[in-house]
């Protein structure tokens, strides 16, 4: 539900404009109730007929990188309904989730694939190639707009060796030749450089 179209819109903010005219729609009196859902659904509003409040609610649902599950949270949604006569319920969501009686899906899926999530990477030697490294990406997007995906994986290029004389000038100068009838005053060590949080690949 991050996926963003060419505007930046992401398909939460598309899942918002839908509910919230299906919400402006309803008469002054109707019982409403809002469930946000990740991995398991969570009851923004229960029951209520505070329009304004379910609105306030319904813009703060963010998308997080957590893989939904739409049967569990249309489960929660169809209890709620079955405490009030002819209630209807509505799915805004990127993947068609099942079906049933009173269930309307509001589609908020791109009509294609614009981008798309890393949501698995692995980097590990490579067991047939020594001081090489194999990489394996899961890169995922909606089911609802399926595509073949082509992906390029870089990565920052070395820095190059340095030269062996200023290596060696690079000695001299950390130790230089005591003066005549004295003793060299020891250079301090150079603190050893942080490596960093990049991996080379290949």
């Amino acid at each position: 539900m991050a996926a963003q179209d060419d505007t930046g819109r992401t398909r939460v903010d598309e899942a918002r404009r839908l509910l919230a005219a299906r919400v402006r729609s309803l008469p002054d009196q109707a019982v409403l109730s809002l469930i946000a859902f990740d991995g398991r659904p969570q009851v923004l509003l229960s029951r209520s007929r505070n329009r304004r409040e379910c609105l306030r609610l319904l813009d703060e649902v963010r998308p997080l990188p957590v893989a939904g599950d739409p049967p569990a949270a249309l489960a929660a949604a169809r209890r709620l309904a079955d405490l009030e006569n002819g209630s209807r319920v509505w799915v805004a969501t990127d993947t068609r989730p099942p079906g049933g009686q009173g269930v309307e899906f509001l589609d908020c899926a791109l009509p294609e694939v614009t981008n798309a999530g890393i949501t698995g990477f692995q980097i590990r030697p490579s067991p047939l190639s020594g001081g090489q490294q194999e990489v394996f990406v899961k890169i995922s997007a909606a089911a609802a707009n399926r595509a073949r995906i082509t992906s390029t994986l870089g990565h920052p290029r070395q820095p190059p060796r340095p030269d062996p004389g200023d290596r060696a000038r690079s000695r001299c100068q950390q130790h230089p030749h005591p003066p005549r009838g004295g003793r060299a005053r020891p250079a301090a060590r150079p603190a050893p450089a942080h490596p960093g949080g990049c991996l080379p690949v290949g």
